[in-house]
């Protein structure tokens, strides 16, 4: 376990999406936190009904939402949805809770000793309040902007759209899941070694991110912070767009199909990383800080599971919601379509890439939009724009497109050797997995272009 993992983990404190390399050494670290002592939540427009039931006719709303930078109003039909005015489908196959009000405190110290090894000698994890249901009303079929109303009503309608079109293509089940809003996750984190020589001394909110939870099967929005505000980084929060409720969700749908997939340690016994990466800055200076670095299984899987999620929101959302060409940190890096990265650097499987992905160089940047191929979250965007550009040259719909990628998955889950390798042939044999479902599917008429966007790879 690399002290550098450690410290990038426990700097964001999220409970999220995929795991952390798992190199060794320790040389400059680059930590940024999104703890704020700031957050920003949302306002509760009825905190009563006058009428806990809804007529059907009543279960559509108009929603607002920033898009191209300016508000704009849309229609929102829950009818099938609404289990009287409560955000949770009746039958609760999606949404079993959707909470607001939640805050929890989590304190961690830790003592690092090695690259592979450290204490966790605090650990307190504690919720405060389990929150209240979110609910809508009869009498307010519209609500203000920053509401748990309005955001819950986005955040639903994403979700049911995600829902509707994988379960249209799969038998499997999928068991439903929790969404919080905006919860105050207090975290305090201390990081010393041996000596006592603090590395990490830090507390606040949990804010300007957004993540899934295996445990818990819950979607988790955290807080906006007044200093990201003041800042202007962010021009919408996250719970507005609806790629990143879809993105979280597919992350439930990626544990739900693959679960003979393996987590890291990191994963297993600290945290989980963030979904998102936030860390908007001018400084694209990307480090080697380690030269003892092994990608294992676990890396692979992490990127692979960020791919994955936002397929899902790719191929069962409309291009308008899809649209992140004017968020920081999503131009570009996390847009599928896009074939390169904020800094140009192009989206492929190629020579380069895979050997500074394999490399036994560890590499760090400190701004987003600096690409590495090391880091999940890019991992994960070269590997969405790769498998749906591939698609794309034989003229595949959306939805051919998430039947290939949900068969792919599942064939991940039934291939017990893939748990047996390191990460490289395991990163490998996926990929030919993919590649044998194009040729099963539609030939090798487009091999050219396969070799193209896989040149780096033994397939």
């Amino acid at each position: 376990m690399k002290y550098n993992a450690i410290i990038m983990g426990l700097s964001l404190v999220l409970s999220a999406c995929g795991s952390s390399s798992s190199g060794g050494g320790k040389k400059k670290v680059i930590k940024f936190s999104s703890l704020s002592m700031n957050p920003i939540t949302l306002q509760k427009e009825n905190t009563r009904c006058s009428s806990a039931d809804l007529l059907e006719e009543e279960k559509i709303f108009t929603v607002t939402r920033l898009i191209n930078k300016k508000p704009v109003e849309e229609i929102v039909n829950l009818q099938s949805f609404l289990q009287n005015n409560q955000l949770v489908d009746a039958n609760k196959d999606l949404l079993n809770a959707h909470l607001y009000d939640v805050s929890k405190r989590r304190v961690l110290e830790v003592v690092y000793y090695d690259e592979n090894s450290f204490d966790i000698t605090t650990d307190i994890d504690e919720v405060d309040s389990a929150g209240l249901t979110n609910s809508v009303c009869a009498d307010n079929m519209s609500y203000a902007r920053n509401s748990y109303e309005n955001v819950g009503l986005i955040v639903t309608n994403a979700l049911t759209k995600t829902r509707s079109a994988i379960t249209s293509l799969i038998s499997d089940s999928i068991p439903s899941v929790s969404v919080s809003l905006t919860p105050l996750e207090y975290s305090k984190v201390k990081v010393t070694d041996v000596y006592g020589n603090v590395y990490q001394d830090e507390e606040g909110y949990r804010t300007n991110n957004a993540y899934y939870s295996p445990s818990e099967k819950a979607l988790v929005f955290l807080p906006g912070s007044k200093e990201v505000e003041a800042a202007g980084i962010f021009e919408k929060p996250f719970w507005e767009i609806p790629m990143v409720a879809s993105h979280e969700y597919g992350h439930h749908i990626f544990d739900t199909l693959y679960p003979n997939f393996e987590h890291s340690n990191m994963h297993q016994d600290i945290l989980h990383d963030s979904c998102f990466d936030t860390r908007f800055n001018t400084n694209t200076e990307m480090m080697a800080v380690s030269e003892a670095r092994t990608t294992e299984r676990s890396d692979i899987v992490g990127g692979f599971n960020e791919g994955f999620a936002d397929l899902m929101a790719q191929y069962t959302l409309s291009e308008s919601e899809n649209y992140l060409g004017d968020l920081n940190c999503f131009r570009k890096n996390r847009e599928v379509k896009s074939p390169k990265f904020a800094d140009g650097t192009i989206k492929k499987f190629n020579a380069k890439n895979i050997r500074l992905l394999f490399s036994s160089k560890e590499y760090e940047t400190s701004s987003c939009n600096k690409a590495n191929i090391q880091e999940i979250h890019h991992m994960g965007a070269v590997f969405a724009h790769v498998t749906d550009a591939i698609q794309s040259s034989y003229g595949l719909t959306n939805t051919e497109k998430l039947q290939n990628i949900l068969t792919w998955i599942k064939a991940l889950n039934e291939d017990e050797n893939l748990n047996l390798m390191g990460g490289r042939d395991y990163f490998e044999n996926s990929m030919r997995k993919f590649v044998k479902i194009m040729h099963k599917n539609y030939g090798n008429i487009n091999d050219d272009i396969i070799r193209d966007y896989l040149s780096g790879v033994s397939i």
